[in-house]
């Protein structure tokens, strides 16, 4: 914009004049520097603040790629994938007072190359990142028959976390009347299934996608 009033106001030589040149390279480098020190005065404060999204010293976090399977219960080893991102650049600005802190993505292989994909938006519960807890949705509009709705997760802070919660019953969607029963009531035809809940339990260690896709894979049908 300056480039442009100043060929209007004094034509092609004023463009080229070396001091207004030498001027705006200045102020560009000013501008450039300004930005930079916000940029590291940023960073420095997302260290100090939340040290499991930012580390300076190499230290790990809780924020990255993690691969593993169930703990709990026994017999049904389903590989999980998750990826952890921070939201550390103003998450509570605006009031945000629910998942603030985290998101991301979780894939449990349920049987060979069949897998329950979710995203996530969670909430570190302290400064070092050790309990945390994510609101998990389904990706497919389809029934999983048995899906996960949230998880608490521990990291002691270092490669390796666990993740806890419930299978709950997910079954298909069905056509469902309002009638009157032979006793007079309002009932639905037919009536719905009861929901049904089990806890699991998953054990996660660093690692790849790639990782998980293989186990995924090889799982044994009927595990």
């Amino acid at each position: 914009m300056g480039i442009i009033v100043r060929y209007i106001t004094g034509g092609p030589r004023a463009v080229f004049d070396p001091k207004w040149k030498s001027g705006c390279i200045r102020s560009a480098g000013w501008l450039v520097g300004i930005l930079l020190v916000i940029f590291v005065i940023i960073i420095l404060l997302q260290a100090a603040f939340t040290p499991w999204g930012r580390s300076l010293t190499g230290a790990p976090t809780l924020t990255g790629r993690w691969y593993g399977e169930t703990a709990r219960p026994p017999g049904q080893a389903k590989p999980i994938y998750v990826k952890i991102e921070g939201l550390i650049w103003g998450a509570d600005e605006g009031g945000c007072l629910r998942n603030c802190d985290v998101q991301g993505i979780v894939r449990v292989c349920i049987a060979p190359s069949v897998i329950q994909n979710y995203t996530f938006y969670g909430d570190v519960s302290n400064r070092s990142g050790r309990n945390f807890r994510i609101d998990m949705r389904k990706v497919e509009d389809r029934a999983y028959g048995w899906k996960i709705y949230e998880l608490k997760g521990a990291w002691l802070g270092g490669d390796t976390l666990r993740l806890a919660g419930e299978w709950i019953t997910d079954p298909p969607r069905r056509d469902i009347r309002i009638v009157t029963d032979s006793a007079g009531n309002t009932v639905m035809d037919p009536a719905p299934e009861p929901e049904r809940r089990a806890p699991v339990t998953f054990a996660l260690r660093r690692g790849r996608e790639r990782d998980f896709l293989a186990a995924c894979k090889d799982l044994k049908p009927g595990d």
